[in-house]
């Protein structure tokens, strides 16, 4: 017989010879668009659930340590923390609140929404979520049930355990490793803005040194200083 397997974006939703179907999604969680397509003949399995999501992408045990030995806290950028915060049910504003996002604080959220979504679906049988696993960049963490109508409903309350436990936490985390890259770049440029007179903090982001050129009416100094802070890139 043939086996279903449901591709999508950043994860791998299986179905496995009509015996068990499994879920495996990424940090960043919600609901995937399903895409059937189909993958060769599954061997009997003698009435055993089936997961196959290693074969479809899934992290192996080897990408639970592939986390640099600095990557263990991240600090959110200071011109998304308001707009983050404001989105943020109380669980996860409680993390958001300093302004630092810790691999560990990730690794409860998963926890929590994974027990949440347990408790949920504790009246559905043959419903199992996975523990959270660190993939390297995030946590990654699925669940197995014997029908789609159950892995459906599963999903359901996937959707809404995350929502409320992990996913603002989670775009925090993705977000200020995006804007690393930028910060010694800034850093050089509100060296720059200082030079010329226009006070800033060492710390400033874009937005801040936009705003301390408009308020010293010196239109065009930000876009002088990233000319000059790019030309003096290693």
């Amino acid at each position: 017989m043939k086996a279903l397997a449901l591709a999508l974006a950043g994860a791998s939703v299986v179905a496995a010879v009509a015996v068990s179907f499994t879920d495996l999604r990424g940090g960043g969680g919600g609901a995937p668009e399903l895409t059937a397509a189909a993958v060769p003949d599954t061997p009997s399995t003698g009435g055993e659930p089936v997961n196959r999501a290693a074969e479809v992408g899934a992290p192996g045990p080897g990408g639970l340590a592939r986390v640099a030995v600095d990557d263990q806290q991240r600090e959110i950028p200071k011109g998304e923390r308001g707009r983050l915060l404001a989105s943020a049910p109380a669980e996860q504003a409680a993390i958001l609140g300093d302004g630092v996002v810790t691999r560990d604080e990730l690794a409860t959220a998963n926890d929590e929404a994974r027990s949440c979504a347990t408790a949920a679906t504790a009246g559905l049988t043959g419903v199992v979520f996975d523990s959270p696993q660190w993939d390297g960049t995030n946590f990654r963490w699925g669940f197995n049930a014997p029908t789609r109508e159950l892995l459906a409903a599963a999903g359901a309350e996937y959707d809404a355990c995350h929502a409320r436990y992990v996913s603002v936490v989670s775009e925090a985390w993705s977000m200020a490793k995006a804007y690393e890259r930028l910060i010694p770049l800034w850093r050089a440029m509100a060296t720059c803005m200082n030079g010329e007179g226009v006070a800033v903090a060492a710390d400033a982001d874009w937005s801040e040194m936009m705003d301390a050129e408009r308020a010293a009416g010196r239109d065009g100094l930000v876009s002088v200083c990233t000319v000059r802070a790019q030309s003096a890139a290693p």
